[in-house]
């Protein structure tokens, strides 16, 4: 059955209140690292909610459904969420990791990072419509907040992909080693925040001019990264340990 390792969820909720997407990430609780002198500060706080990897979420008015990546035999399963059944599994692409919802909750969008493209859905059937190919091992995506730009993290090819959010046209590709993972904005879209898993740091990158700034060492592994709602710090997820790791990004 399809009980396997799931890499990512996406449930649609359905209620009244309008369209909501958003995401999130999960870990535990970890010792306190101390940063080198000259580099953004690195704390940690307590999180005791269940182990997620990453889940989208759009609540939309009717009905209750989610799509679960099945990234290892390249599907996506249809999942009745009342009735706790799979209704459907159909092909999408080489390695599925991750999927979010257009900013206009229009789409959901599924990165293969092995068929190098992505595959936007239909969030309340789950069929496949529009594809977009050449999209260099696209693992974890996303907008920036003013949708002018569309980031790229290549997981296996440590770099890092710009690309114009509307065309989809490369901007820039930066190195990115090691092992970038995860990805956030801050809300003014000046700047993007790169988990690097292998090295166990966070890079900040410049969209305007597509240049790294700087990076922060942190916890083992770090996977979701999430900004806070007052923009003022980073919350990074550590796979490696039991903890979370927020950063003063501005300092």
């Amino acid at each position: 059955g399809w009980r396997g390792a799931i890499q990512n969820l996406l449930i649609v909720q359905r209620s009244a209140g309008g369209d909501r997407a958003f995401e999130f990430s999960s870990a535990g609780n970890r010792t306190a690292q101390t940063p080198p002198v000259g580099q953004p500060t690195a704390a940690v706080t307590r999180n005791t909610t269940p182990h997620i990897s990453n889940a989208t979420i759009v609540a939309r008015d009717t009905g209750g459904d989610a799509i679960v990546l099945n990234s290892g035999e390249g599907t996506i399963s249809l999942v009745d969420m009342a009735a706790r059944k799979e209704t459907a599994r159909i092909p999408i692409g080489k390695e599925p990791h991750h999927l979010m919802a257009t900013p206009d909750d229009k789409h959901l969008i599924v990165a293969n990072a092995v068929s190098n493209n992505m595959v936007f859905l239909d969030p309340d059937s789950g069929q496949p419509g529009r594809r977009i190919e050449r999209i260099s091992n696209p693992y974890q995506i996303g907008y920036s907040p003013d949708r002018k730009y569309f980031v790229s993290a290549s997981f296996r090819l440590n770099q890092t992909d710009i690309y114009e959010a509307a065309t989809f046209k490369l901007v820039k590709r930066i190195a990115t080693a090691k092992t970038p993972s995860h990805i956030a904005y801050d809300a003014g879209s000046s700047l993007t925040f790169i988990t690097l898993q292998d090295s166990n740091e966070v890079a900040a990158i410049d969209l305007a001019t597509q240049k790294e700034l700087w990076r922060v060492k942190v916890g083992p592994v770090p996977a979701g990264i999430w900004m806070t709602p007052d923009d003022k710090h980073l919350l990074v997820g550590l796979t490696g340990a039991d903890g979370v790791d927020v950063i003063d990004w501005r300092k």
